[in-house]
């Protein structure tokens, strides 16, 4: 089999690809290709979560009540055995698994190791590892966007290098020689996330066009996921934070989800209200991954005077 894993990064339409392939799973399964349930029905996180190491603790392991050593073994032993039943059920010829988590959350090179040893348990003779890149001060601003939307105070994005989570999102280059010393670096299909980029003009075009298939009138479009808030609703959900926190002893607080799709219901973004960050900021980010953007450009987009 080949193994189309899409990887992110986060904040380049990833929810929307995961709906196309939830949407259209039994057109794609014709055309030989499985989008598997067994690791998430439209975000495949049970893949990304079956090689945490044992020690991970985060808002994805309370979410899924792994909250012991017992819980984690126990999660990750049936994920992979529910992974390894669908795919030797339909015995596809092609795998698709979506989920930005694999690049975001699989933080050490011994779970992206243990991820390409079970997908070649599973029967994998091919990677092609996708990757969509954004301009780092963007990504920073939406990034800094959804953590309001899932519990942060911050009163604005961290400065470039102060932050983990923001600079293993917005260095490519460490994303792309990361997964290039694990899958090999033929494996990898960089692409740009933008719609001047993109094959067909769209990245549901583009990504089919990657996986050698036109866009049929059969297959369903889904529309735009995760609108971003306005600014005056970052506002006001930062404040709300304070009060009604993500996590209370160490497990996800249900309550919080009405208020948030109250706030995403009348606190959409638009062209005229949406939040920006500052020049001086955007700046320090252009600064601080430019080296990054460069080596990028020279080794995947040598024809582009600029990549972003």
């Amino acid at each position: 089999m080949t193994c189309y894993l899409h990887i992110g990064t986060e904040k380049t339409a990833t929810t929307t690809l995961q709906n196309f392939f939830n949407m259209n799973r039994n057109t794609l399964f014709k055309k030989g290709f499985l989008y598997t349930k067994s690791a998430g029905e439209t975000n495949n996180v049970g893949l990304p979560l079956s090689v945490y190491s044992i020690d991970r603790r985060d808002e994805l392991t309370s979410l899924h009540k792994m909250y012991s050593d017992e819980d984690f073994v126990s999660y990750q032993r049936l994920t992979q055995s529910k992974i390894r039943d669908e795919v030797e059920q339909y015995s596809p010829k092609s795998l698709i698994f979506s989920s930005e988590h694999i690049h975001s959350r699989l933080i050490s090179k011994n779970e992206i190791y243990k991820l390409k040893e079970f997908l070649l348990d599973l029967g994998v003779k091919e990677f092609n590892i996708i990757v969509y890149l954004r301009d780092p001060s963007q990504l920073a601003t939406s990034l800094y966007s959804t953590s309001i939307k899932y519990g942060s105070v911050a009163k604005s994005p961290p400065h470039p290098g102060e932050n983990a989570y923001y600079d293993n999102i917005c260095n490519h280059k460490k994303t792309l020689e990361t997964f290039a010393e694990i899958f090999g670096m033929d494996a990898l299909t960089p692409r740009l996330f933008s719609k001047n980029e993109y094959i067909g003009g769209t990245i549901i075009h583009d990504f089919m066009h990657l996986l050698g298939l036109p866009l049929e009138k059969e297959l369903v479009i889904p529309v735009n996921q995760n609108a971003s808030l306005s600014n005056k609703g970052l506002k006001m959900m930062r404040i709300f934070n304070i009060f009604m926190p993500v996590l209370i002893k160490g497990k996800f607080n249900r309550f919080r989800n009405p208020i948030l799709k109250h706030f995403e219901t009348y606190f959409v973004s638009d062209n005229s209200n949406k939040f920006t960050i500052s020049d001086e900021l955007s700046e320090e980010y252009d600064k601080e991954y430019s080296s990054s953007n460069e080596w990028v450009r020279t080794k995947f987009f040598p024809h582009k005077k600029k990549l972003f």
